[in-house]
């Protein structure tokens, strides 16, 4: 075999060259396409990273205050109804001292029509009681029904994490779909 015959390093370099001057430019092309893709794939992730955290704060943010708005209202109606029973207990403490009053005085009177009075005075006594006691044991229960309600309304921490697992599995969808 001669040296034209045998393939050597020179021949190696020309397919080289040759492969270079037929593909060269569209390797190139690829090559800088795939890094445009590359770039903006990893800027949308960063995006979306971001856009997903600021998400997820507003959203605590948004709980917080609901659930701080709906810890203060039911702290209002604690305080309103037992401010409420408050003045009830009062107005029954007067009514009653008024008329343990009335019925002292009526006491020193002695006659027999004062003591019929004293007999209508006590069963009156006993109803208004009744009433009050009736009055207390509604506003207890109203109470009880609010701060019910209110429960039922405030977001449970089991509710918040189902729900926020739920926001990430879609998530991931859409960026798996994407």
């Amino acid at each position: 075999m001669t040296d034209e015959q045998s393939p050597g390093p020179a021949a190696g370099e020309k397919i080289d060259a040759i492969r270079e001057i037929i593909f060269g430019g569209q390797m190139r092309d690829y090559e800088e396409r795939f890094a445009v893709l590359e770039r903006q794939l990893t800027e949308r992730t960063e995006q979306l990273g971001e856009q997903l955290a600021q998400r997820m704060e507003s959203l605590e943010k948004a709980m917080r205050s609901d659930i701080a708005r709906l810890g203060d209202q039911l702290a209002g109606e604690a305080r309103k109804r037992g401010e409420e029973r408050d003045a009830a207990a009062a107005a029954l403490r007067d009514a009653d001292a008024a008329l343990k009053a009335r019925l002292d005085s009526v006491a020193n009177t002695g006659n027999e029509e004062i003591s019929d009075v004293r007999g209508v005075i006590q069963r009156n006594s006993a109803d208004f009681h009744d009433a009050l006691l009736n009055l207390s044991e509604r506003l207890d229960r109203a109470l009880a029904q609010t701060a019910d309600t209110l429960e039922d309304v405030k977001v449970s921490r089991d509710d918040l994490a189902g729900l926020l697992s739920d926001v990430a599995r879609r998530l991931r969808r859409e960026d798996d779909q994407a």
